[in-house]
């Protein structure tokens, strides 16, 4: 399983911003900084196998058919091959939240991964473009950014979304393009986030 990383090379991520090996080596940068921001017990070493493995099945026939078993077959295949369990249930459970109202991940490895993976693909929209607009939003930004608004918020992590969004768009290196735009969506998401959550309007 491992040794598929390499052909991550040959899978394109987004257009002008590489592969999706170029991907996971930001998910592993970001996963660095967010562990020492984080002031909470992280197994780094597991956290940064995570950060590696995360999309090594997106390489696999079944995953290729059958897009939505993308981290399901990444823990099945780690665990049939022996990886340790801690790293192969991360696999499955960075995508986590999928949706809302779904459960984040189970372990901080797998939520420091979680939110890698989800900063990285927000700012690459950002730097290409790919702004959500009306009901438009293929790369299910929203999404992606009320995710880890609830990550932050039920794993009780203090962490500043400024430092995280500037952090990611440094680790891309390609400017801070609609960074206002993208701050902007941030602070409409956690409105909508805490109006859900019953906190009143003078606090919000």
């Amino acid at each position: 399983f491992e040794k598929q990383t390499n052909k991550l090379k040959k899978v394109l991520f987004q257009k002008g911003l590489g592969s999706i090996h170029d991907k996971t080596k930001r998910i592993q940068t970001l996963s660095k900084q967010l562990i020492k921001t984080i002031n909470k017990p992280i197994n780094q070493e597991t956290t940064l196998s995570i950060a590696t493995l995360c999309k090594n099945d997106l390489t696999s026939a079944m995953v290729y058919e059958l897009p939505k078993l993308q981290g399901t077959m990444g823990r099945l295949i780690a665990h049939h091959q022996n990886i340790p369990a801690a790293i192969a249930a991360g696999l499955e459970d960075h995508y986590l939240p999928k949706f809302t109202g779904d459960h984040c991940p189970d372990t901080l490895e797998s939520t420091v991964v979680s939110i890698a993976d989800k900063i990285d693909t927000i700012i690459c929209c950002f730097v290409n473009n790919l702004i959500p607009t009306g009901s438009q939003d293929p790369w299910s930004i929203r999404r992606n950014i009320y995710a880890i608004i609830q990550i932050l918020y039920e794993k009780k992590l203090d962490l500043n979304l400024h430092t995280l969004i500037t952090s990611a768009y440094k680790t891309l290196k390609k400017g801070e393009k609609n960074k206002d735009k993208l701050i902007t969506f941030f602070q409409q998401r956690i409105k909508t986030f805490l109006i859900e959550k019953n906190i009143s309007y003078d606090s919000i």
